[in-house]
């Protein structure tokens, strides 16, 4: 392959030390030099980026995404090392909003490597269905405002058979790269804002995060269709092709590297990765997966959440979870999870935390069986779940009261009043009001300690036991 080569304008640099002077203000963690040289060191974007597209295959006339793109280096280096169609999506928000003035220039620029820029968020992109065979995110999707919603539309976005790659950071693991910190997983937001300040660095910064981990992602991705979903990166490194970039003339980066603390050169030692990992810790996280060949034809489509049927709700297992481990920092729990359905609960769980599952049929070899219309399960627990289960009751108080007497805490979900035609297609039971479950929790004795909206009018509730129940 012939030598790539990319142009980098005065114009061009002008912009980026004004992004890199704002980074280094908002964030603290370094010169502004250091991010100046993130942003001009293209062969490390290269580096990155020509073994992973190597490794999915990706070619000559290949339409290719990439989620998060950025200034664009890596777009157009695609276009000259693959021959394939690139689009970057970047929505150019928060301390990259002058990002799109980059984008333009680095464009014109280097003409020779065109790709297509689209000015949105991946929550919703607004691109066709089924456009793209290979999808690309790199350090990003800890930035995104509903990483669930991303990913969803990463999926319908994916031609069936079309292949994803994400590698971002994990906020289940001990190091907060942005900040070059150690890190401490499970803190409240009043509790990050309170660390990050004494470690001396600008707290602002963090409501650019959303501190995704490693099981939330894995479940957002299992709950949109994706099959074979991998972590660990497999791709060997390969040598990329020779890389020409071509400075105003008079103009060299100053070499000023970011700064490595302590934990930055523990959490990321192959060895301390390969052992965190095993207990989804390591720091960087590298996803990959595939879009069924013939799609999930299940995916989108409302459809009785039953039997065979049985459909997953990654999200919502995930923010009970989150409820629970915030106000129950315990070493050890017993917690029964009613309507356990596939079980994504129990993935989510702390070591130590005994999980049983009850459900009306066989989903694991240890499941109690329990059928909530005609019997109540039997147990004392410290925790119990009752997620997407109450509106298939012909009496749900009385599970849930049952729930309440049997357990100190609860976390329980509901779908609130909607149409017959919704409430028929999923075979629902009943249709409670939000306002007739808490009077029932109210005149129990059972303190609501958190609430959460999920989406098309269904809540979650996290629950103290009263004396009554």
């Amino acid at each position: 392959m012939s030598t790539l080569t990319l142009n980098l304008s005065g114009v061009l640099i002008r912009l980026l030390e004004e992004i890199s002077a704002r980074q280094a203000q908002l964030i603290g963690a370094d010169p502004s030099q250091a991010y100046l040289n993130y942003y001009l060191d293209v062969a490390s974007h290269l580096q990155a980026l020509h073994p992973v597209g190597t490794g999915l295959g990706i070619g000559a006339g290949m339409s290719v995404l990439e989620v998060g793109s950025g200034i664009g280096t890596r777009c157009l280096l695609g276009t000259g090392i693959f021959g394939a169609r690139f689009t970057g999506l970047e929505p150019c928000l928060n301390s990259y909003s002058t990002l799109g003035r980059v984008i333009e220039e680095m464009k014109v620029a280097n003409p020779h490597f065109d790709y297509r820029y689209v000015n949105r968020g991946g929550e919703d992109t607004g691109l066709p269905s089924e456009s793209f065979d290979v999808i690309l995110s790199f350090e990003v999707m800890e930035h995104v405002k509903a990483p669930d919603q991303v990913i969803l539309e990463m999926y319908r976005l994916l031609k069936p058979g079309g292949k994803l790659f994400i590698s971002t950071c994990n906020y289940d693991s001990f190091y907060e790269g942005h900040y070059r910190s150690l890190w401490l997983p499970f803190l409240n937001d009043t509790l990050k804002r309170a660390y990050i300040g004494l470690r001396g660095y600008n707290r602002e910064f963090l409501k650019e995060l959303n501190f995704l981990t490693k099981r939330e992602l894995l479940g957002y991705l299992a709950g949109a269709g994706f099959a074979e979903v991998t972590a660990g990166l497999r791709f060997a490194s390969t040598p990329p092709p020779q890389l020409l970039v071509n400075f105003p003339r008079d103009y060299a980066p100053e070499p000023v590297r970011p700064r490595k603390s302590i934990a930055s050169r523990w959490v990321q030692n192959r060895s301390v990765h390969a052992f965190l990992a095993r207990f989804d810790r390591e720091y960087k996280i590298y996803i990959e997966a595939g879009k069924s060949p013939t799609g999930n034809t299940e995916q989108g489509k409302q459809s009785l959440n039953i039997g065979a049927d049985l459909l997953e709700w990654p999200e919502r297992s995930i923010k009970a979870v989150d409820m629970a481990r915030k106000r129950l920092a315990m070493p050890t729990l017993r917690i029964a999870d009613y309507g356990c359905g596939k079980q994504t609960a129990r993935g989510l769980l702390p070591p130590g935390w005994e999980y049983v599952p009850f459900d009306y049929c066989s989903r694991s070899p240890d499941t109690v069986l329990c059928d909530f219309n005609t019997s109540l399960p039997e147990g004392a627990f410290d925790l119990i779940l009752c997620l997407g289960v109450l509106e298939y009751l012909e009496d749900p108080f009385r599970l849930l009261r049952h729930a309440l007497q049997q357990g100190g805490w609860v976390v329980f979900s509901y779908n609130g009043p909607t149409t017959e035609e919704r409430r028929s297609v999923q075979g629902w039971k009943n249709c409670l009001s939000f306002g007739e479950i808490e009077s029932f929790l109210q005149r129990r004795g059972c303190a609501v300690i958190e609430t959460a909206d999920l989406g098309k009018n269904e809540w979650i509730y996290l629950v103290r036991s009263g004396a009554t129940s």
